[in-house]
């Protein structure tokens, strides 16, 4: 046994030394490139806010088909050594609402299968032509692409002023940003 042990301790260096012939090194130079996207899913088509007339005299007009959650914000984002984080802004772009309503948008916690820093929701904002953070503190991350993945969007109409409700079809853009804080 103790002659083994001789063997192998006396061996095993003289082994491993031999096994290093020459060596070389080389830079390896990476490049990152800042990405800021943003999409809307599944599409960009017109949603459609539907309020019913009511049923009885005495009745306020019924908002209860006045939502829509069909929209998903997807978003990549990558950052600058030491830049700024992301925000996503809405606003109405162009149009108008009827007189007395508006138009409520809120962000979702973010789902879906992506990575990193997906940002925060904020709260439940009225929509008017001023930009208004809707996520904020995006960092470096990617959604997930598709339906179910990033922050679904909900819409609803209300009231602003009963008594000022004016009847009419009107059709708003409303505009979505990928900004940086």
């Amino acid at each position: 046994m103790k002659v083994y042990f001789f063997i192998v301790a006396i061996l095993t260096p003289l082994l491993l030394s031999g096994q290093i012939i020459d060596s070389r090194a080389i830079d390896v130079s990476l490049t990152i490139p800042q990405v800021a996207m943003m999409d809307l899913l599944p599409n960009t088509s017109t949603i459609e806010l539907n309020v019913s007339a009511p049923t009885r005299a005495g009745e306020p007009i019924d908002m209860s088909n006045a939502t829509d959650n069909s929209k998903w914000i997807n978003h990549s984002s990558s950052l600058a050594p030491g830049g700024a984080r992301r925000n996503v802004t809405a606003q109405i772009l162009s149009g108008s609402l009827p007189q007395g309503m508006k138009l409520k948008v809120k962000a979702g916690n973010y789902r879906g299968n992506g990575r990193g820093d997906q940002g925060m929701p904020s709260q439940e904002i009225v929509l008017n032509n001023m930009p208004q953070v809707i996520l904020r503190d995006i960092g470096a991350c990617f959604t997930g692409r598709g339906v179910q993945q990033g922050h679904q969007l909900s819409f609803t109409l209300g009231y602003d002023n009963y008594s000022n409700i004016d009847f009419g079809n009107e059709i708003i853009v409303i505009a979505f940003t990928l900004t940086d804080n």
